[in-house]
C-alpha cells in the first residue's frame, strides 16, 4: 500500500532513517516508547491527524549543513542557535550566534529553514 504522502518530505526522512537503523530506532529518536505508529506511518495506515507525526519527523529529522562549524546539524538545534537570546556569556557560542545572522540557512520564527 502507498501512502497517500509518499511523495512529502518528511516521509522520504522517515524512510532513510528506517532504512539506515531500523523502525525500532527511529520510533525513539522520535520520542515513542515503541516503534507502532512509525510502523503504521510507513505503510499509510496511520489513523488519526498525520500532520504532528509529520512535523516531528521533520523537526527531529531534518538537517542543516552549518557554514559556520563546517558540520551537519539538527533542524531543532539550528533553530535553538539562531533564534535563541545573544549567548553573551561565551566568546564562542556568540561568534556561532552572529554567524547565524546572516546564514542562508537561518530559520524563521515559524519553524522554517
Amino acid at each position: 500500500m502507498n501512502p497517500i504522502y509518499q511523495h512529502e518530505p518528511w516521509y522520504q526522512l522517515l524512510r532513510q532513517s528506517v532504512a539506515a537503523v531500523g523502525v525500532s530506532a527511529t520510533a525513539r529518536r522520535l520520542g515513542y516508547r515503541n516503534h507502532t505508529g512509525t510502523s503504521l506511518a510507513l505503510k499509510g495506515c496511520y489513523r488519526g491527524d498525520i500532520a504532528p507525526f509529520a512535523a516531528r519527523v521533520l523537526q527531529v529529522l531534518s538537517q542543516v549543513a552549518c557554514p559556520h562549524t563546517g558540520s551537519t546539524l539538527p533542524l531543532a538545534d539550528c533553530r535553538a542557535i539562531a533564534l535563541a537570546a545573544a549567548p553573551t556569556h561565551n566568546p564562542l557560542r556568540l561568534a556561532h550566534w552572529r554567524a547565524c545572522r546572516n546564514c542562508p540557512h537561518r530559520p524563521s520564527q515559524e519553524g522554517t529553514a
